[in-house]
C-alpha cells in the first residue's frame, strides 16, 4: 500500500515542480496540506475513515487550483469513486468518476491520460454490472488504448481487471479469438503489476484462458496456462489468488485424468493440491473446489480398494462443506454421503452405511436439479441392498415401493435406468416376501425397462435381473426358460469392455453352461465352460474367478472319459487357483471341491501303480 502511496507523490510532486517559480512558494503550504491529506487516505485501512479523509483531499484540492488542484481532485475523485462503488452507492461513484474523467484533461500527459485510463476502466465496471456491455466494451477498450504505458501498480492492476472483464464480455458473445486476446493481455499487465491488484484477475484470466485452450482440444497450451496461475497468483498469497490457484490445480488434474494410468499420479497431486489451496483461500468458491476434489480422491481410492482413504476424503468434503455457499454445494454434500454409504457397506460396516445412504436419499430428493435426483435414486437403491443385508425387511420393503415411484418420476436416461434398478429392488423384495411368481413377472420387466433405457446403470440392472430371472427358472425346471435369460444375459454384455462386465459374462457363461449340461447339450456346454474361464480370467474380479473356477471345476468333471488325466489336474489346479484367489463364498467351496478332485485322481493313480 505504502509504496503505491509514495508513487502517488512521485507523481504529485513531478507535476508541481512544471510551474512557474513564482507561484511555487505561494502555494507550497497548500500543495503539501493536499498531498498529506491524499497520503494519509491512501494508507487508511477503515472504509469510511478513508472517504472521510479522501473528501477532506478533494476539498483541498479544489481550494488549491492549478494544475496542482487539478491533480488532487482527479486522484480523490478516482479513489472516491472507487470506495463507493465498492460500497454499492453506483449514483455518487458515478459522478466522482465523471469529475476524475474531466480533470485528467487538465493534467499534462502521460499522468492525465494514464489516471484517465483508470477511471474509464472502472466506468467500464458499472456498465457491466448495469447490464449495458456495449458501453462497457467501449471504455474497457478505451482505457487499454490509452493506459497501458503506465508503471502504476494500482494503474496496471485497474486495466488488468480492464482486460479480464473485457475477455469475459467477448467470451459472452462467442468471440472466442477476442477473449483469448484480453485474457493473454490481463496476464501481461497483471504480472507487470507486481502487486495482488494485478496478479488476482491476471491469475483467473489465466485461469480462464486454460479453460478456453481445453475447450478447443489443445490439451498442451492449457496446461501450460494453467500452471502459470499458480506462478502469478501464490506470491501473493490473497484469498482470490489461492482460490484460482485451487481452481487451476483442479483443472490440471482433470488434464491429467484424461492421460489414463500415465497421468493418474499427477491427478492424485494436483487435486491433493487443490484442497490445500481450496482451504486455504478461506472463500467459499475455494472451500468448494477443496470439495470437489476431495471427492475425486475419495473415487481414486476407492477405485484402488484403499477403503480408508476414500471414507476419510468423503468424511472431510461432508465437513468442508460446512464453508461453502449452500445452494453451490448441495449436490456434492449428496453425493459424499451416498459414496461414503457405499463404501461404508463394502466395508463391511452396514449399520452406519444405511444411515448416510438414508441422508442422500433424503436430501437429494428434496432437490429440483435432475442430476441431484438421480443421486437420491442410487442411494435408495443402495440403501434397500444394505437393508435387507442387515435384516430390516420391512424398512426395505417401505423404501422400494417408494424408491419406485420416486424413479418413476426422472425423465431422463439415466432417470429410466434408476427407475428399473428400483423395480429391481422391489422385484427382489417381492422374492424375500415368498411371492417368486409376481418376483419373476418384474424381474422380465425390469430387463425390458433397463435394456431400453439408454442408460449404462440401466443395462447393468438388466443383465442383473436376467441373471436372477434365469436362476429361478432353473431352480423351477423351466430349463428352455432359464437358457434364454442366460443367454440374452452373454448377448447383451458381448459389445462391452472391462473387467466389471467380462465378469458378469462369465457368470453368464456359466449358468449357460449348466442349462446346457442338464439339457444334456454337452458340447454346447463345455464350449459355455470354456468361454466363462476365458472371461473370468480376462476379468480378475471376484465374481469372475468364482464363475472361472466353477467352469474349470465343471470342465473336470464332465469330461472324465474324453480328456486324458494331465488335462483334468490342470483344470483342477485352475479351479483351486481362482476359487481361493476370488476370496468368495462360492470360490472357497469350487476350491474345495477341486482339492477332493485332485485326490481322488491322486488315489486312482496309486491304486493302478
Amino acid at each position: 500500500m505504502w509504496q503505491r502511496v509514495r508513487e502517488y507523490l512521485r507523481e504529485l510532486l513531478r507535476a508541481l515542480i512544471g510551474q512557474p517559480a513564482g507561484t511555487w512558494a505561494a502555494t507550497q503550504n497548500a500543495t503539501q496540506r493536499a498531498a498529506e491529506l491524499l497520503a494519509q487516505a491512501l494508507g487508511e485501512d477503515d472504509p469510511a475513515r478513508r472517504v472521510t479523509l479522501l473528501r477532506e483531499a478533494l476539498a483541498a484540492g479544489e481550494r488549491l487550483g492549478g494544475e496542482s488542484g487539478d491533480i488532487v481532485v482527479m486522484e480523490a475523485s478516482l479513489h472516491l469513486g472507487e470506495r463507493l462503488r465498492a460500497a454499492g452507492e453506483r449514483a455518487q461513484a458515478i459522478a466522482h468518476f465523471t469529475r476524475a474523467v474531466e480533470r485528467s484533461f487538465r493534467v499534462g500527459d502521460p499522468v492525465g491520460r494514464q489516471r484517465r485510463a483508470g477511471v474509464l476502466s472502472r466506468l467500464g465496471i458499472l456498465d457491466q454490472e448495469a447490464g449495458d456491455l456495449v458501453s462497457a466494451r467501449s471504455r474497457y477498450e478505451e482505457s487499454l488504448r490509452i493506459g497501458s504505458d503506465t508503471d502504476s501498480a494500482l494503474l496496471l492492476g485497474m486495466l488488468t481487471q480492464a482486460a479480464f472483464n473485457l475477455g469475459l464480455i467477448q467470451n459472452s458473445n462467442g468471440d472466442d479469438d477476442g477473449a483469448q486476446r484480453s485474457w493473454s493481455r490481463a496476464m501481461l499487465l497483471g504480472m507487470r503489476a507486481g502487486h495482488p491488484s494485478g496478479w488476482d484477475p491476471a491469475a483467473i484470466a489465466a485461469f480462464n484462458l486454460g479453460h478456453l485452450y481445453e475447450r478447443r482440444g489443445d490439451h498442451a497450451r492449457a496446461r501450460e496456462t494453467l500452471l502459470q496461475v499458480g506462478r502469478i497468483a501464490e506470491p501473493g498469497g490473497t484469498p482470490v489468488g489461492l482460490m484460482a490457484s485451487a481452481k487451476a490445480a483442479m483443472a490440471l488434474a482433470s488434464l491429467a485424468e484424461g492421460e489414463g494410468l500415465p497421468g493418474e499420479v499427477e491427478a492424485a497431486g494436483q487435486f491433493a493440491r487443490a484442497c490445500e489451496l481450496g482451504r486455504a483461500s478461506r472463500t467459499a468458491e475455494g472451500s468448494l473446489v477443496a470439495v470437489q476434489s476431495a471427492l475425486a480422491l475419495a473415487e481414486h481410492a476407492a477405485v484402488a480398494g484403499r477403503s480408508d482413504e476414500a471414507r476419510r476424503r468423503l468424511e472431510q468434503a461432508i465437513e468442508w462443506s460446512a464453508s461453502c455457499e449452500r445452494a453451490d454445494v448441495a449436490r456434492y454434500v449428496v453425493l459424499a454421503h451416498m459414496r461414503l454409504g457405499q463404501v461404508l457397506a463394502e466395508s463391511g460396516e452396514p449399520a452406519a452405511a444405511a444411515e448416510r445412504l438414508a441422508d442422500a436419499y433424503a436430501r437429494g430428493r428434496e432437490s429440483t436439479e435432475p442430476w441431484v435426483r438421480e443421486i437420491a435414486a442410487q442411494s435408495a437403491c443402495s440403501l434397500h441392498r444394505t437393508l435387507c443385508a442387515l435384516g430390516r425387511w420391512a424398512e426395505a420393503r417401505t423404501l422400494a415401493e417408494d424408491a419406485v415411484a420416486f424413479a418413476g418420476g426422472l425423465d431422463s436416461a439415466m432417470g429410466r435406468g434408476l427407475a428399473a434398478a428400483a423395480a429391481y429392488a422391489q422385484a427382489f423384495q417381492k422374492l424375500h416376501d415368498g411371492d417368486q411368481p409376481g418376483a419373476r413377472a418384474l424381474l422380465a420387466a425390469v430387463a425390458d425397462q433397463g435394456l431400453a433405457s439408454g442408460a449404462e446403470v440401466g443395462e447393468r440392472v438388466a443383465i442383473d435381473a436376467l441373471l436372477l430371472a434365469g436362476h429361478l427358472d432353473r431352480q423351477a425346471k423351466r430349463l428352455p426358460e432359464a437358457l434364454a435369460q442366460f443367454q440374452r444375459a452373454a448377448r447383451t454384455l458381448r459389445d462391452h469392455d472391462g473387467a466389471e462386465s467380462a465378469g458378469l459374462s462369465a457368470m453368464a457363461s456359466l449358468n449357460t453352461g449348466h442349462v446346457l449340461l442338464a439339457l444334456e447339450r454337452e458340447l454346447e456346454a463345455r464350449y459355455a465352460y470354456e468361454k466363462s474361464l476365458e472371461f473370468g480370467r480376462l476379468s480378475g474380479t471376484s465374481t469372475g474367478r468364482a464363475a472361472a473356477a466353477n467352469a474349470a471345476l465343471n470342465l473336470a468333471s464332465m469330461l472324465e472319459d474324453e480328456v486324458d488325466e494331465a488335462k483334468r489336474r490342470e483344470w483342477f489346479g485352475v479351479a483351486i487357483a481362482l476359487g481361493k484367489s476370488s476370496r468368495t463364498a462360492l470360490g472357497a467351496d469350487v476350491a474345495r471341491n477341486a482339492e477332493k478332485g485332485l485326490a481322488r485322481l491322486d488315489g486312482e493313480g496309486g491304486a493302478e501303480r
